[in-house]
């Protein structure tokens, strides 16, 4: 084998095995969170009938921060239904709230069915409140949802999620989640 053969296989074999590697090295990461998220979501079904809420607030709101949507819906509904409260006490009455439907809206996209009661426009909860409307009806009349949120982020109706996120860290940096035996929603006026 002369010595430009042999050079040019030394230099091909490592790039080829480089190149066929690459695929499976990125192709194991977003497998690995859908496993990782579907195994935490079977945990947090457990969680919520173990009424462990501090646990089960930390484990979807971790997720929601990491853009998974199904997780945002899945917190939404404990906080609607399942009597899951946000580690938010320490905020004002208005911010509380509007921390509380930026939640539920953003827990919507996912699926709208479960949110039907909350689109009832005329229940709005808290004069402040009022500039939901037209995301609401948006998210009620169509079938892009994210369309709906996009627009109300734009129009500084909701925060970007990471400013939710951000907002809703510092107010729980020294509190845990709580459980409700009623229907945690009572708190707006």
């Amino acid at each position: 084998m002369s010595m430009k053969k042999c050079l040019r296989t030394c230099a091909v074999v490592p790039v080829l095995c480089l190149l066929v590697m690459l695929p499976a090295v990125f192709s194991t990461g977003p497998a690995t969170a859908r496993s990782s998220w579907t195994y935490d979501r079977e945990k947090a079904v457990a969680l919520s009938k173990a009424s462990k809420c501090a646990d089960l607030w930390e484990l979807l709101w971790t997720w929601s921060k990491t853009g998974n949507w199904t997780a945002r819906h899945d917190l939404a509904l404990s906080v609607t239904y399942n009597g899951l409260i946000p580690p938010l006490s320490r905020m004002n009455e208005t911010s509380y709230r509007k921390s509380m439907i930026d939640i539920l809206m953003y827990g919507m996209v996912h699926d709208l069915w479960y949110f039907r009661p909350f689109l009832d426009t005329t229940a709005l909860p808290g004069r402040e409140l009022h500039h939901y409307k037209p995301t609401l009806e948006c998210m009620r009349d169509s079938e892009n949802r994210h369309h709906c949120i996009n627009s109300a982020v734009r129009e500084g109706v909701l925060p970007e999620f990471d400013a939710l996120a951000r907002r809703i860290d510092r107010s729980a940096s020294e509190e845990k989640a709580t459980c409700s035996p009623t229907h945690h929603l009572e708190r707006f006026p």
